[in-house]
């Protein structure tokens, strides 16, 4: 399950109970930054957009690695 921030710029502007709005936002306006809290399997994985069961800075640098390592082989 995922929480969704309506009061992101993205929602903008959001007429009071009006499903339709917020459903047009969602498909048309909206992205993944919406997304304030994560659960999954009852355990909230994302909470005000930070990582609460993985180390975001190791992922990141990781990746990073991994990236240069693929660079290297194709140049």
């Amino acid at each position: 399950m995922i929480l969704i921030d309506t009061r992101n710029v993205m929602f903008t502007p959001l007429a009071d109970r009006n499903a339709a709005q917020v459903y047009s936002h969602l498909v048309f306006a909206a992205n993944g930054s919406a997304v304030d809290t994560t659960i999954i399997d009852g355990k909230v994985i994302m909470r005000g957009r930070q990582l609460l069961t993985l180390d975001e800075a190791t992922i990141l640098r990781e990746a990073n690695a991994g990236f240069r390592r693929v660079l290297k082989r194709i140049s």
